[in-house]
């Protein structure tokens, strides 16, 4: 059975649970380790030592669509930045 997720708070919660499984892997992956992640649709879309210019790149290239930002670091602290309306 397939249920179809619409609301962006449903897209950012699974993006946000995406994050919290990958954490552990990309915490092992140099790249990433002390940068912001951006998550959207279940994926990695890019990282950035600085989470607004991240969000603003993300924003750029894809619109605006709900994402998770999270930073990978062994110290646990997430930020949330919801997706501005559309004029």
């Amino acid at each position: 059975m397939s249920s179809t997720v619409s609301s962006p708070e449903e897209l950012f919660e699974i993006d946000k649970k995406k994050f919290l499984e990958m954490r552990p892997a990309l915490l092992r992956t140099p790249k990433y380790v002390d940068k912001y992640v951006a998550v959207v649709d279940g994926e990695v879309a890019d990282s950035d030592k600085d989470k607004v210019t991240l969000a603003k790149r993300i924003y750029s290239r894809r619109g605006y669509i709900p994402m998770y930002i999270g930073k990978v670091s062994k110290e646990e602290r997430h930020w949330e930045l919801p997706s501005p309306e559309k004029p």
